[in-house]
């Protein structure tokens, strides 16, 4: 974390602004899983106890999950029916 927090180039940035950098640097982004859900299809960020929402389609669910991904940064799961893993992408950029 300290080699993150020498990197910022101003000396005059605030130390909270600093430790924020140093933070999402070093801390990996949550993937974004959708998984069935007794009928219906639920997102779950990686590690969450409870789904951040539950959808009527596979579809509804997928469009939300992505949004979410793209907004963090973060890797979008499909799982199937199953509850396998069946597709995974890669955040752009």
């Amino acid at each position: 974390m300290a080699g993150a927090i020498e990197a910022c180039k101003d000396a005059r940035e605030p130390l909270h602004l600093k430790r924020r950098l140093a933070w999402s640097i070093s801390m990996p982004k949550k993937g974004q899983h959708v998984v069935p859900s007794g009928g219906k299809w639920s997102v779950r960020t990686a590690g969450a106890k409870r789904a951040s929402g539950t959808f009527e389609t596979q579809k509804e669910a997928i469009d939300n999950a992505r949004e979410k991904a793209q907004r963090q940064g973060s890797e979008l799961y499909i799982h199937g029916r199953d509850g396998r893993i069946r597709e995974r992408h890669a955040p752009k950029g």
